[in-house]
């Protein structure tokens, strides 16, 4: 008797999230040789819907953050690829090689195949994300299309270069930032240093931000 009691207690417990008025339609609830019966109907009904929920989340669409992807096929395109050492602008200090990486590890007439590039490129996001995200504390909120232009920028030091311009991201101005990162000398004065090729990627940051303004 007092096992049966304890096992009318357990059972009270599962009938009261499991379908209780059903199962107790269906059963004389506290008849002995029932209760063997209600425990295994209560628990088939819930592994049937266990196994219900777990299908429906294996079919949901997961988001997925193309963000890292975009950014390397983005600096590939702008970065091009260079297997020997080279100096981009006669007044630099260090060369640059490989998809855009400048530095002073770089030697004269240094090599490096493309997938060695690749695997710095991985390497130089990497090192730059943490002090963009340290600058821009919403930076993982931001659009796919800005964070992408963003980190970009900040790649060959357009973007950490004006201070003014993070400013206003992090108050969510962004219409007013595009003005500003493009009221720059290095941005005004292109044309005439023979650096006109910068023109159309700081035009992007500028663009992603006034749509960025617009959400």
């Amino acid at each position: 008797m007092t096992l049966l009691l304890g096992l009318k207690e357990v059972i009270t417990r599962m009938v009261d999230f499991w379908e209780r008025d059903e199962v107790v339609q269906k059963k004389n609830f506290w008849d002995g040789d029932d209760v063997v019966d209600v425990i295994g109907e209560t628990l088939d009904t819930r592994a049937r819907q266990s196994a219900m929920e777990a299908e429906v989340q294996e079919t949901q669409p997961q988001a997925v953050d193309t963000f890292m992807d975009r950014l390397t096929e983005r600096l590939i395109s702008l970065e091009k690829f260079s297997p020997t050492a080279y100096k981009a602008v006669k007044d630099e200090k260090f060369l640059t090689y490989g998809y855009g990486h400048y530095g002073k590890d770089v030697k004269p007439n240094q090599k490096i195949t493309k997938e060695e590039a690749l695997d710095l490129l991985e390497k130089d996001i990497g090192d730059r994300l943490p002090a963009i995200q340290s600058a821009i504390p919403n930076f993982g909120n931001l659009s796919e299309e800005l964070r992408v232009e963003i980190a970009q920028s900040w790649f060959r030091g357009g973007m950490s270069g004006s201070p003014a311009t993070i400013k206003l991201i992090n108050q969510g101005k962004f219409k007013a930032a595009a003005t500003e990162f493009l009221d720059n000398k290095e941005y005004l004065t292109a044309k005439q240093r023979g650096r006109s090729g910068v023109i159309p990627r700081m035009d992007a940051v500028a663009n992603a931000l006034n749509n960025e303004g617009t959400k």
